[in-house]
């Protein structure tokens, strides 16, 4: 997870560690007793923790924690709204865990998965709406909207019909707009969405944009894992199996020559390529950050990436 410009992580043994945006190691000296299960950005002054079921905010500058609540069983954080209110994940819905209020979708982009306790991917834009993502391969996935101030599901409108694909594992915000990116099976799609209305953008499969050849020389779309946005740049990246790669947003999104290859597979030494839905994200300085599957943090400065394990 990225803040400002100070990298945070979280180790398998439930330790917070914390790195400069040149991989140098910070002290961290919050104070937590237990094992943190999970973080969670929250604005750019901190983050949330979540050790268990009770939640902390850490301040990113003063490595200082502040209880905020206890989660109930059986639910997963999901966001500290613009009031300070908890949201998380019940086994049917959104539970505010401030109030004890419980929401429940009644419409759903999958008629066969419409919800599940551990959403792939959420996020908090700056309307205060709650953007949730599911992505479960091939069984499926889904998208939903919550807005958290008028506290109610919202729908979401698609202009085509290859946009309709609701696998999400990733999301990025570029100003008013929300970038998802989700994929199957060889299959990914990325949709742009402003004013809660979808255009497909980009598509990678078998018929187009693909970039490799599979055994018997058929063709195969590309696994399209997360995306995120450099403001300095003014550009959209994503990573794939195929490597990470760039494009003006500004730009046609949709044929794969536009984006260019900046970090080819070939980097990522003993097959630690690209984590499956892991964040990706960059610091103030543009230092692109990304997991890879050795667990190991990935820093990309434009010329090098760096492994830090």
């Amino acid at each position: 997870m990225v803040l400002d410009s100070t990298i945070w992580a979280l180790g398998v043994n439930g330790v917070l560690s914390s790195f400069t945006s040149q991989g140098e190691k910070r002290p961290v000296s919050i104070g937590l007793k237990e094992p943190v299960t999970s973080i969670h950005r929250a604005g750019q002054q901190g983050f949330v923790a979540v050790c268990g079921q009770v939640v902390y905010w850490l301040s990113s500058r003063s490595n200082r924690a502040a209880l905020l609540g206890k989660l109930p069983a059986k639910t997963a954080f999901l966001a500290l709204d613009g009031q300070h209110r908890l949201w998380a994940a019940t086994e049917t819905g959104l539970l505010n865990v401030t109030t004890k209020q419980r929401f429940d979708p009644v419409a759903s982009l999958n008629p066969y998965y419409k919800w599940d306790h551990q959403p792939s991917v959420a996020l908090l834009d700056a309307a205060d709406k709650l953007w949730i993502g599911f992505d479960r391969g091939e069984w499926g996935g889904n998208l939903h909207v919550f807005d958290t101030k008028q506290q109610t599901f919202v729908a979401v409108a698609f202009r085509d019909t290859l946009a309709c694909l609701p696998l999400a594992n990733s999301f990025c915000l570029v100003g008013a707009q929300l970038y998802v990116a989700g994929g199957v099976a060889g299959s990914s799609c990325i949709t742009r969405f402003e004013n809660l209305q979808a255009k497909h953008v980009f598509h990678s499969n078998y018929k187009e944009n693909y970039r490799i050849i599979s055994y018997g020389g058929t063709p195969r779309g590309e696994d399209i894992r997360a995306i995120a946005y450099s403001l300095a740049e003014q550009c959209l990246y994503y990573y794939s199996d195929q490597g990470i790669f760039r494009a003006k947003s500004a730009t046609e999104l949709a044929k794969a020559e536009t984006w260019q290859l900046v970090c080819a597979p070939d980097v990522f030494s003993n097959h630690a390529f690209p984590s499956t839905g892991s964040e990706m994200g960059f610091t103030a300085d543009n230092k692109l950050v990304l997991l890879v599957q050795s667990s190991a943090i990935g820093i990309w400065d434009g010329q090098v990436l760096r492994l830090i394990p």
